[in-house]
Order: structure tokens, then sequence, then C-alpha cells
């Protein structure tokens, strides 16, 4: 899916929510575990992904800053955009369930492409899970091409 973001709106005040980007070590751990839960990972896998966190925003980098959204002082969803050549990618874009149906998630999407707007860049992309494809299509995105993904399910054993 790809947006025009100088046709984006401002942002949409949300009652208790406020915005940041990562930048301490505290904000990495909040980073991968709030991404985690909204991905459903398993516990195994979080200290990998925070790693792989760590590496991408420590130190903060004006190509790649990763953002978390915080509902009454609690991280409860996350967004990194990747700018590079004109266009930002946004990725690993993720609410914790229980923080759901209450617009957080289109406005942190939001909050990084106006980020990225006030840089310079005027194109957004990204991938749509099915719970996302209507947030993203409500803030203005269109579909361009589709894709498949296969993948198997954990054994019993919880591993692949």
């Amino acid at each position: 899916m790809a947006i025009d973001i100088a046709s984006l709106a401002d942002m949409i005040s949300i009652p208790g929510v406020a915005y940041a980007q990562v930048t301490t070590e505290d904000q990495v751990t909040q980073f991968a575990q709030t991404a985690a839960s909204g991905y459903g990972f398993c516990d195994e896998g979080l200290p990998i992904f925070q790693q792989i966190a760590a590496g991408g925003c420590l130190p903060p980098s004006p190509e790649a800053p990763y953002h978390l959204a915080y509902l009454d002082g609690r991280p409860v969803a996350t967004c990194v955009t990747c700018l590079y050549s004109g266009v930002a990618g946004l990725y690993i874009i993720s609410t914790i369930p229980e923080a759901r149906g209450r617009g957080i998630g289109g406005q942190i999407t939001r909050y990084a492409l106006l980020n990225a707007r006030s840089l310079g860049y005027r194109v957004g992309v990204l991938q749509a899970s099915a719970m996302g494809f209507p947030v993203y299509r409500r803030l203005g995105f269109e579909q361009y091409a589709t894709y498949h993904e296969y993948s198997w399910p954990p054994t019993a054993g919880g591993h692949a």
C-alpha cells in the first residue's frame, strides 16, 4: 500500500495518548515488549527481537526512527520508519490487544508519516495485514499490489 504524505491530515488527539521516538535502552525494551505483544510473539523470541531492535535504533538514526505510543504512560503501540530514496517505509506497526479499537495504531502510523513529511518525504509505503488493511485505507493508503504469505503452524512443543 502507498500514500501521498502531502495529502495526509494532521494528528487526531486521543485522550491519554502520547508519542515518542525510541532513544534509550528502556524504550528499546518497551518497544520490543510492545511489538512482541502486538504480534503475539512467543516469550522465547523476545530477547532476540529486543537485540535486533536495539541494533536498529541505538544510537537513534534519522533514517530509521523507531516510535512508541503511550496510553496513560504505558507503551501500547509501535512503528518503525525506514527513510530512503524519498520513500518512507513503515514496519513493525503493532498495537497490544487490550489497546486495539481506539485509533492508536492509525495515529502512530500518522505520527511516523508526518515526521517523514517534515523531513521532505512525499511517499509512504507499507505491507498491510488483514487486521491493519482497513486502518490504512482510512488514513488514505491505496493498494497497488497483493502477495501471498505461507507459514507453518508451530508444533506441539512451540517450535516450527
